[in-house]
C-alpha cells in the first residue's frame, strides 16, 4: 500500500541563528523545497479493539422505624484492559530494557511472555454506597449519604488501541532538523521518500545522534504494571425545614474527592537543571533515540469538590411558585486530567515533568458562586380563578395565562495563561511570571480589554553554565484567569385555548437571553489573547450567546 504522509515547513532554513530574533519564514523554506519533517501514516492492518465492562449491584432501603430510612447498596466495576482482536500492534513499555540494556522498548501483545493486553488488569473497583432520611420533627427532614464510584480509563490512540502503535505504521523516518545547528538539508522536496517497514521493538538500530523521527500519536504508552481507575468519593449533607406553610428552607453541603485520575506527562523531557549544565541536546534525552515527547497516561491526579447550597421554595396561592438556589463552590486539582468538561487548559500534558507540584491549580469545573432563581405564576384571571370571569368569549381572551422565568447569574470560568518563551528541555508549554501587586483585570474590564497585560511577565532569562541566557519556567500557577461570568435571563408565555370538550390549542410565546445580555467566551489558553508578550494579550474574542432570542408555537391537540 502506497505510504501517505505529511510535509511540514518550519522557519528552519532562512532563520538566522547568528541572531537575537532567528526570525525566518515557512513559507520562504516552502519555496526552496526544504521541508523541516516529513511524517507517515499509514497503517498496516486495521484496529480491532475488544473490551469487556460488567457491573453487577445490589441496593435495597431499610426502614428502621417511622422516621428513619437506611439506604445501603454495593457495586462491583469490573473494567477488562482492552486488548486487539488479532495481537495487532504493539505498546511502549518505558520502563523494560532492551538487548543493549537501554530503556525503551515496544512490548508485543500475545508475545515475549505478555498477555494480549500487555497492561496488567486492576479488579478492585468495590463501591459501595449508603444514605439515609430522617425526619426528626413533623417539618425537619435530615438526609445523607456517601458513595464510591468507579469510571473507565479513557479511550484512545495512546493508551488502549495497541493497533495504532507506530509498530502497525509504514514509517518515514527523517532526522531532526534544528535552525540553529542543521546545515545541509537531510530531505528535499524532490528527494525520494525512504519507506521502511515495521520498526524494531527494541529500538536497536537508533541512536541519540540519530533517532527515529516519528509521530508521538502514533506510540501507545501506559504503566505497564497497572493503573488503578479512576474513582470519586461523593457525600453530602441536607437539611430541610418547613419554615412556614409552603415554604421550604434547605441547607445543604456537597463533597468529592477523586483519585487517579488521569494526566499526560512527557518522559522524554530533559530536566531544567541538566539544561543549565547543557545537557539538553537529542542525545541527552531520556529516550534519546525517539526524536519526539513521549506521552505517558498517569493515575496520579486527584482533586477536591466543596459546595454549599441554600435552597428556598415557595408555594403561594392562587399559582404562584418561587424557588431560589444559591450555591457557593470550589474545585481544585493537581493535574489537567486531559479532558474536561470546559477544557480551558492549555496543554494536556503536564508543564514540567519532574516537579508536578506545578500543576496544582483550580479546576476547570470551579464556579465559585451560582444563583438560579426560577418562577411560575398561573396569572388569577379566568374562569374559577381570583378574579372570575364568566363571559366565555372573554375568557378565552384573557383567562389561563401562564408565565415562568428563569435567572442565572454565575461566576466566570478559569483558564490558562501561557509564554512562547519555551525552556529549551524539549517541552511544549510554560507559563508566565505573576507580578507583584498587580491585579488580573483592568479597571472597568469590558470586551475590548478584560485581563490586565501589566500582571504577568515572560520569565526573566537565566544564565547556563557558559553565560548563555535560557528562559526558566514561569511561576504563574495553571489556571490562575477568571473569565467574566454569566447573566441570563428566560421568560416564556402560555395559553391554552379550548375548542370544544377534548380540542385545544397551546400557544407559546418564549424569550431566551430576555434582557440581550452578551457572555463572553474565554480565548483559547494558547491563542494570542493569553499569550503573554502578545500585544492583543487580554482581549475577548467573542460571545457564546447569540442575543435576545424569540420563538413562538401553536400546538394543536385533538
Amino acid at each position: 500500500v502506497p505510504a501517505a504522509g505529511n510535509y511540514y515547513f518550519g522557519a528552519t532554513y532562512t532563520a538566522n541563528p547568528s541572531l537575537a530574533q532567528i526570525g525566518g519564514l515557512p513559507y520562504a523554506d516552502f519555496l526552496l523545497g526544504l521541508p523541516t519533517g516529513v511524517t507517515n501514516s499509514n497503517a498496516i492492518d486495521w484496529s480491532r479493539q475488544r473490551d469487556l465492562y460488567v457491573g453487577p449491584y445490589v441496593q435495597d432501603d431499610w426502614k428502621i422505624n417511622r422516621r428513619l430510612t437506611l439506604n445501603i447498596g454495593f457495586r462491583y466495576d469490573l473494567y477488562t484492559q482492552p486488548v486487539d482482536a488479532k495481537n495487532t500492534g504493539a505498546m511502549f513499555d518505558p520502563y523494560s530494557a532492551n538487548s543493549d540494556g537501554r530503556l525503551g522498548i515496544l512490548q508485543l501483545p500475545g508475545q515475549n511472555g505478555n498477555s494480549s493486553a500487555i497492561v496488567k488488569g486492576h479488579h478492585k473497583n468495590f463501591a459501595p454506597r449508603f444514605g439515609l432520611a430522617y425526619q426528626a420533627t413533623p417539618k425537619f427532614v435530615i438526609r445523607s449519604g456517601w458513595g464510591i464510584f468507579f469510571s473507565n480509563r479513557e479511550q484512545n490512540d495512546q493508551t488502549t488501541d495497541m493497533a495504532l502503535s507506530l509498530y502497525n505504521f509504514r514509517n518515514i523516518n527523517m532526522p531532526p532538523v534544528s535552525r540553529e545547528t542543521t546545515i545541509i538539508p537531510p530531505y528535499r522536496f524532490n528527494s525520494p521518500l525512504i519507506v521502511s517497514g515495521v520498526v524494531d521493538p527494541q529500538f536497536r538500530n537508533y541512536t541519540g545522534t540519530s533517532p527515529l523521527s516519528a509521530d508521538v500519536s502514533s506510540f501507545n504508552e501506559a504503566d505497564i504494571n497497572f493503573s488503578p481507575f479512576p474513582m470519586l468519593q461523593q457525600w453530602n449533607l441536607s437539611l430541610q425545614y418547613e419554615l412556614l406553610p409552603n415554604l421550604l428552607v434547605e441547607g445543604s453541603y456537597a463533597g468529592a474527592r477523586g483519585v487517579h485520575w488521569v494526566q499526560r506527562i512527557d518522559l522524554n523531557q530533559v530536566r531544567f537543571e541538566d539544561a543549565l549544565l547543557g545537557k539538553n541536546t537529542q542525545a541527552d534525552r531520556p529516550f534519546n533515540f525517539i526524536a519526539s515527547g513521549e506521552g505517558l497516561d498517569t493515575a496520579n491526579v486527584s482533586n477536591w469538590y466543596n459546595s454549599a447550597n441554600l435552597r428556598i421554595e415557595r408555594r403561594f396561592s392562587h399559582g404562584l411558585t418561587l424557588l431560589a438556589n444559591y450555591t457557593i463552590s470550589h474545585a481544585t486539582d493537581s493535574g489537567g486530567a486531559g479532558i474536561s468538561t470546559y477544557g480551558n487548559q492549555a496543554n494536556t500534558r503536564a508543564m514540567n515533568t519532574y516537579n508536578l507540584k506545578l500543576e496544582n491549580g483550580l479546576s476547570s469545573l470551579d464556579i465559585p458562586r451560582k444563583l438560579a432563581l426560577s418562577g411560575n405564576y398561573e396569572i388569577p384571571i379566568g374562569t374559577g380563578k381570583l378574579l372570575d370571569i364568566r363571559n366565555r368569549v372573554l375568557d378565552q381572551v384573557v383567562g389561563g395565562w401562564q408565565t415562568n422565568g428563569i435567572l442565572i447569574i454565575r461566576s466566570g470560568l478559569a483558564t490558562d495563561v501561557t509564554t512562547a518563551a519555551l525552556p529549551p528541555v524539549f517541552g511544549t508549554i510554560n507559563r508566565p511570571d505573576r507580578v507583584l501587586g498587580q491585579p488580573m483585570l483592568v479597571p472597568n474590564a469590558g470586551f475590548d480589554q478584560y485581563f490586565n497585560p501589566a500582571a504577568f511577565s515572560v520569565p526573566v532569562s537565566v544564565p547556563n553554565y557558559k553565560g548563555v541566557p535560557i528562559t526558566p519556567f514561569g511561576n504563574s500557577s495553571r489556571m490562575v484567569l477568571r473569565g467574566p461570568g454569566q447573566r441570563n435571563l428566560d421568560f416564556s408565555v402560555f395559553k391554552d385555548f379550548k375548542l370544544g370538550e377534548k380540542n385545544r390549542v397551546e400557544f407559546r410565546a418564549e424569550s431566551f437571553n430576555l434582557t440581550n445580555t452578551p457572555t463572553f467566551n474565554l480565548p483559547g489558553p494558547t491563542s494570542a489573547s493569553l499569550t503573554v508578550g502578545n500585544a492583543s494579550f487580554g482581549k475577548l474574542g467573542s460571545s457564546q450567546t447569540v442575543g435576545r432570542q424569540l420563538q413562538f408555537g401553536l400546538k394543536l391537540v385533538w
